[in-house]
């Protein structure tokens, strides 16, 4: 089994204060993330140090990833944290509570990323530094 990208994203882009965040690594270290809200836009690509898609794969992997519990009820306005990775062409996707601790780990690797590219997007969790080595926007926020 070949997993070729992992998949995170959570919001949506009509949520009136956060919208939708979506990012995906590749086993070749590239990512690119995306935020939506409501007429802005913005993507950023870019690559990783070496190691880093194996580390959020091994986080995955250690949470239990992809045979996770059922999601659940959410309450009015949660949307669920969206994961999922590629394999021999195909996406297998599940979803979690944001608050989560199952995959605080694979949140805490995707915040080092997005933190970096907009600080809005998310805070630096303490004692990390970002695996980004380049990246790069690609649309101008809108």
């Amino acid at each position: 089994m070949t997993i070729d990208a992992v998949s995170y994203e959570y919001g949506s882009e009509g949520n009136p204060y956060l919208g939708r965040i979506a990012l995906q690594w590749f086993s070749d270290e590239r990512f690119i993330a995306s935020y939506h809200h409501r007429a802005l836009r913005s993507e950023w690509h870019g690559h990783l140090r070496p190691g880093s898609f194996l580390k959020v794969y091994t986080a995955l992997l250690a949470a239990g990833f992809p045979n996770v519990p059922p999601l659940g009820e959410l309450v009015a306005g949660e949307s669920p944290l969206e994961l999922g990775w590629l394999v021999d062409g195909t996406w297998h996707r599940v979803e979690v509570k944001e608050e989560s601790t199952t995959f605080s780990n694979v949140i805490t690797i995707a915040s080092t990323i997005l933190s970096v590219l907009d600080p809005n997007l998310a805070g630096m969790p303490s004692g990390e530094t970002t695996p980004i080595i380049e990246q790069h926007l690609v649309q101008a926020p809108g």
